[in-house]
């Protein structure tokens, strides 16, 4: 007789194993096996009582088995790319079957001797499956041994429509099979064995099924055995490690009656042992690697960093796993990990806990953010960046933080890009990047304490136009600008003048970044290049030393230069053919220059000199000594001195002198809060100031008079009035022109100076243009203000800088609330950076005509573009005096965008009062967005009250999927509250002191605030009143990590609710905890 039908499989490693509430110990099992499970548990003192389900009646019947061999980490036949002279894992080389029962023949026990042998009823298969499912599905290769009691389909149909898979044979002894392969090695296997198509395989199956009838079989009770034994072949040959590899073996067995031989069940169990050693694989830095794992296995991976670095890791599963990265547990299914690292150190990620298979690309990579870097001392710190496009221009935020090299990625990892010569460490340098790839910059912390914050500037390289001085840096590595050629091209010089170094050296690059070998010297002071039409050149410049110095390039005919020596010009200021203003009162000495050689030159001038200037002594003798005494009149437009050389050729070279009267207007523009004009300083005897105002193809003249004329005078003119008049409603500079000054002469007789002196003033902005390098900038309210006039085409895509702090405009009596903002209609693409100030009490309120409210609130209604460095002080939103109903809307509020899709770093919200008391079915707000499906890093929000009905969070109401909160803080008091009339009809508000509903990522967050449950006085026994408050996360469907909860919670009045239904002895008990989902932990509520 034979236990009851149940059984259980163990594994040789099993232990204990739970039965009924209790662990049954096993102790080491010395092999797999079958094992009854037993239907009862008895407790006592000290021991526990088994106790199985005995019967007389039945017995065991054609054990069967069936096992297959996996890799654990690496592919398996059936999976795509599978390549099996890759396959280093276990095969199958034979197998034996051993048995000891009780012969049966005709429905009677012949225990004489076993005559027959079990071998005329067994099917079995050595081989391999045509269709090995992939990864996922390991277990159902095998099948079910006995899908049915009948045993007429399924495993045994397979086994036998496919036998002898591949060469071997099957012998039989007394109570033993034995089943063995023609070839034991792999590389054997690989040659003879092939399928259906040609392709080799190993033999990763061995089955052996019974399937005995009632005339002659084997029964089995207690006492009995069967055994199967595998014989398992490895690969580890030439140096090999063999694959860490899943041994999946299953036993079927059948029960049948002693009464009439019926078979009344059948049943199988599988369970898996693992052979070999797990691997851990190494990552490659910037390299997809495969993450492999079959059901409830695991991977494990290791990587080197040879420079320091923010790391970041990323994968994406199908199902949830468990992520060990240097001790940090995640759980979750899509992965973007950062780990801090420093040279030399190494990054343990350990993978498990998946239910299906894994197979997909994991990578690992160095930090892409140009901005907040935090570089430990004495370390080289690596960065990736595909900003770097043409002849660029890197400045460290930090003198001490220099750029150590720049790599490119090769077969076998980083290599050196030295490709136009090799640097010197420094925290400013330009450099071509001439191909359109991911670059990698070494960043060096020369002191020996970390450095935080630390930023890249990357800019364009200067931009040098025909006969225009401009000031360039001179380094010890090449410094680069940029020159392009008129349409006739020809012969250039270049000019390098107010430094004192006397090593430079020059490179030239074309506009496809080839060295020019030819075409150009260096003679006397002078770079002369030979350059084509219309073409690009990236012309460089090193010196011996760190110095700044002025570089001028010419067609090679404006090699003729003129030096002036005297006054102000000190000891000789050079220049090509142009007006220059000289001091009264003071002689210069003239000279001429042929290609940066004083030649013998002849002066002389075509204006009758004296009568000219009345009479005034005004002269350049033949020496070219000029004399402007300082009693010369404000009048005409100077004296002009050309040059004759050798006497025999007059050149086209002049040099016009005027007196200095126009350098003494000192005109200053201003676009202030109160004031779009300019300031000009003007001299005495100046009765009216003549002026014109262009802007956008428009032009109006205007006049200016001076009472008190006869004293120096410092005027300041408003022109907002006169440039409303001009009716230009574009963005754009407004030309300032002085065109003449009315002068009173002593004789109290007038006439006029022509000045034709020119500045420029944002009519909008600070100044200007929008552009990446050269933002507007903004300084007041009415440049905030005027941000709305900048959007075109419903986007708003300029970029912004703050250059001070901004006051909103205000009452003094109550300053939080009477203040406000418009909203910007349109959606934010720009930049705006705050550059480190503030904009003060900045108010959101809100109409109290439910039915026009908007669906986004904020500085900015929608941000897709990145909000930077900005700081948030007083202000607000407050609606308790201004409620509102709309039974459809959803709104987002926040102090810096309603709704955010792109990026939100380093803003800060500080002693604001922030209350929602509008009714709507959804309302999401929080300190510096409602909504955010982007990415908020490094924000913080320290505020008195974060109050009112609807969803909200300290930094976010709603993170959507896609959404980032990373290293933000919170402090201060946030509330839960609901209106008399929502208790039972809104019961999961969500208040968290970073999120109020997650589904995106959080991540390295700090809450220090409050989070309190605030009593409208009508909780009283409700039954579905249910608010979820978390310190970090009121309602999470999404991930978390590394988040800190230093804050508290209150629950306030929310309590347990009990009550009873029913009559008489029906009577039934019910309970509602109101406060539930109230935790002090990271979350209220995890989905």
């Amino acid at each position: 007789p034979i236990f009851q039908y149940k059984y259980v499989g163990l594994t040789n490693n099993a232990e204990a194993e739970m039965f009924h509430g209790f662990y049954l110990s096993y102790g080491q099992l010395t092999d797999s096996c079958v094992v009854p499970y037993p239907s009862k548990m008895e407790n006592y003192t000290f021991v526990h009582t088994l106790e199985y389900g005995m019967t007389e009646d039945y017995y065991l019947k054609d054990v069967s088995f069936g096992a297959s061999l996996f890799n654990e980490q690496s592919l398996n036949r059936g999976d795509s790319g599978y390549d099996p002279y890759n396959d280093y894992g276990s095969y199958f080389t034979g197998f034996d079957y051993s048995y000891q029962g009780k012969y049966r023949e005709y429905g009677e026990f012949n225990g004489a001797d076993l005559g027959w042998n079990i071998a005329d009823s067994v099917f079995y298969w050595l081989g391999y499956f045509d269709a090995v499912p992939v990864v996922g599905s390991v277990t159902s290769v095998l099948g079910q041994i006995y899908s049915t009691v009948s045993l007429g389909k399924g495993w045994i149909d397979f086994a036998v429509d496919t036998y002898n898979a591949v060469e071997g044979e099957i012998k039989s002894t007394e109570n033993k099979l034995t089943a063995t392969c023609y070839y034991q090695n792999r590389d054997d296997q690989l040659k003879y064995y092939k399928d259906e198509k040609g392709n080799p395989v190993l033999t990763k199956t061995a089955t052996l099924v019974v399937d005995s009838g009632t005339e002659k079989s084997i029964w089995y009770g207690v006492g009995d055995n069967v055994t199967a034994y595998f014989s398992i072949g490895h690969s580890a040959l030439n140096g090999k490690i063999p694959n860490h590899t899943r041994f999946t073996n299953q036993l079927g067995l059948q029960i049948v009656s002693s009464n009439n031989d019926e078979v009344v069940a059948a049943g199988s169990t599988i369970i898996s042992d693992s052979l070999r050693e797990q691997e851990t694989k190494t990552l490659t830095l910037d390299e997809s690697s495969d993450i492999y794992m079959l059901p409830e296995g695991g991977d494990k991976f290791t990587f080197d960093a040879e420079f320091a670095s923010d790391y970041n890791i990323q994968f994406d599963t199908d199902s949830n796993v468990d992520v060990i990265v240097n001790g940090q547990t995640y759980h979750g299914k899509n992965f973007d990990i950062d780990v801090s690292v420093r040279s030399g150190e190494r990054i343990d990620i350990t993978i498990a806990g998946n239910e299906k298979g894994i197979h997909t690309p994991i990578s690992v990579t160095p930090s892409t953010n140009l901005t907040g870097m935090n570089i430990p001392g004495n370390e080289y710190y690596l960065l990736k960046t595909n900003e770097l496009s043409g002849v660029t221009s890197l400045t460290t935020s930090n003198a001490n933080i220099v750029i150590s090299g720049f790599y490119i990625k090769g077969d076998d990892g980083l290599i050196l890009y030295d490709e136009y010569g090799s640097i010197t460490e420094t925290n400013e340098i330009s450099y071509p990047f001439p191909d359109d790839e991911s670059y990698y910059i070494v960043l060096h912390n020369k002191t020996g304490s970390s450095k935080s914050d630390i930023s890249i500037n990357i800019a364009e390289i200067p931009t040098i136009t025909e006969g225009n001085p401009k000031s360039l840096e001179l380094l010890s590595n090449y410094s680069y600008y940029e020159f392009r050629t008129g349409s006739t091209g020809g012969r250039y010089v270049q000019t390098v003048s107010g430094t004192e170094t006397d090593d430079l050296r020059y490179k030239v690059l074309n506009q496809n970044f080839d060295p020019i070998t030819n075409g150009y010297s260096y003679v006397d002071g002078e770079y002369i290049m030979s350059f084509s039409p219309n073409t690009t050149y990236y012309i460089a410049i090193i010196s011996d030393k760190k110095d700044t110095a002025s570089v001028t390039i010419n067609r090679e005919s404006k090699a003729y230069q003129w030096q002036i020596s005297g006054g102000k010009f000190g000891n000789g200021y050079i220049t090509y053919d142009r007006e220059i203003y000289a001091p009264r009162g003071t002689s210069y000495i003239l000279e001429f220059l042929v290609n940066g050689i004083v030649v013998d030159t002849n002066y002389y001038s075509e204006d009758d000199v004296h009568n000219y200037f009345g009479g005034y002594d005004i002269s350049v003798n033949q020496s070219g000594v000029l004399n402007i005494p300082s009693s010369t009149p404000v009048r005409g437009s100077g004296i002009t001195v050309y040059a004759k050389y050798n006497n025999e050729a007059s050149y086209d070279h002049s040099l016009k002198l005027i007196p200095d009267f126009a350098d003494k207007l000192n005109v200053i523009t201003k676009n202030m809060e109160s004031t779009l004009g300019f300031s000009v300083s003007v001299p005495k005897y100046v009765k009216t100031v003549h002026y014109t105002l262009s802007v956008g193809g428009k032009e109006a003249s205007f006049t200016r008079s001076i009472s008190n004329y006869k004293a120096v005078n410092y005027i300041t003119e408003d022109i907002q009035s006169n440039y409303n008049t001009m009716g230009y409603s574009g963005i754009g500079n407004i030309t300032i022109t002085i065109d003449r000054l009315d002068v009173v002469t002593a004789v109290n007789s007038t006439y006029s100076y022509n000045c034709n002196y020119s500045a420029q003033v944002h009519n909008l902005f600070g100044g200007g243009d929008g552009s990446a390098s050269n933002p507007f900038t903004l300084s007041c309210y009415r440049h905030l203000n005027n941000m709305r006039k900048a959007v075109k085409n419903s986007r708003l895509d300029y970029n912004f800088k703050m250059t001070s702090d901004i006051l909103m405009k205000q009452t003094e009596t109550n300053y939080y609330w009477d203040a406000w903002w418009e909203l910007i209609p349109a959606t934010f693409y720009g930049v705006f950076d705050g550059n480190g100030y503030q904009i003060r009490r900045l108010n959101l309120v809100m109409p109290t005509d439910g039915s026009t409210i908007d669906s986004y609130y904020g500085l900015f209604r929608i941000n897709r573009g990145t909000i930077k460095n900005l700081k948030l002080y007083e202000g607000g939103t407050n609606t308790y005096k201004q409620m509102g109903q709309d039974t459809t809307k959803t709104i987002y509020v926040g102090m810096i965008a309603g709704k955010n899709y792109g990026t939100i770093t380093n803003c800060t919200y500080e002693s604001g009062k922030f209350n929602m008391c509008f009714f709507a079915p959804n309302v999401y707000s929080g300190g510096i967005a409602g909504y955010n499906n982007g990415k908020i890093n490094n924000c913080s929000v320290q505020i008195y009250s974060l109050d009112g009905y609807g969803h909200k969070g300290g930094i976010v109401g709603y993170n959507a999927s896609s959404g980032t909160i990373t290293g933000c803080k919170v402090e201060g008091l946030l509330s839960a509250r609901y209106s008399p009339d929502e208790i039972e009809r809104t019961n999961q508000y969500s208040v968290g002191g970073i999120v109020g509903i997650n589904y995106g990522k959080v991540t390295n967050n700090k809450n220090y605030a409050t989070l309190r449950y605030v009593s409208c006085g009508n909780e009283g026994d409700s039954r579905v009143l249910q608010p979820r408050i978390g310190q970090i996360i009121g309602s999470n469907y999404g991930t978390y990590s590394g988040n800190t909860c230093s804050g508290s919670v209150d629950k306030g009045v929310l309590k347990t609710v009990t009550w009873t239904t029913g009559i008489l002895w029906w009577k039934e008990t019910h309970t509602h905890n109101q406060a539930q989902y109230v935790s002090s932990g990271i979350y209220g509520y995890n989905g």
